[in-house]
């Protein structure tokens, strides 16, 4: 490598670190959905809303087990015992005074009236 072509490189640099992000050309494709025009408290809310749809995830798959759980402690049908009985089968076993069905929407009221 020549002393001229070291010199170009380094002008080269310069230049580059002189220009803005946003006068450079993106990346790749997602580079521009992580541009919140230096605002961090909107790119801290996408990153909270995130966040939130792993919880719910989450909470969908722990609230159906924990259904399954109460309809077999209740000695409800389950699963393909349940589908074989038909569409007309409802369980009336209780378990803790409350029907197995109403455990999440109670947990929900409780959750809220505590919160």
């Amino acid at each position: 490598m020549t002393n001229n072509s070291k010199t170009s490189n380094i002008a080269d640099k310069k230049e580059a670190a002189q220009l803005s992000s946003k006068d450079m050309p993106p990346l790749n494709c997602c580079e521009r959905l992580w541009d919140y025009q230096d605002t961090p408290e909107a790119k801290g809310y996408a990153l909270l809303s995130m966040g939130r749809g792993v919880a719910v995830m989450a909470n969908v798959v722990f609230n159906a087990a924990l259904l399954e759980l109460a309809q077999t402690a209740a000695g409800c049908l389950t699963g393909e015992e349940k589908e074989a009985a038909g569409e007309d089968y409802e369980c009336t076993n209780k378990i803790y005074g409350q029907n197995p069905l109403a455990l999440i929407s109670n947990i929900g009221v409780v959750t809220g009236l505590l919160s």
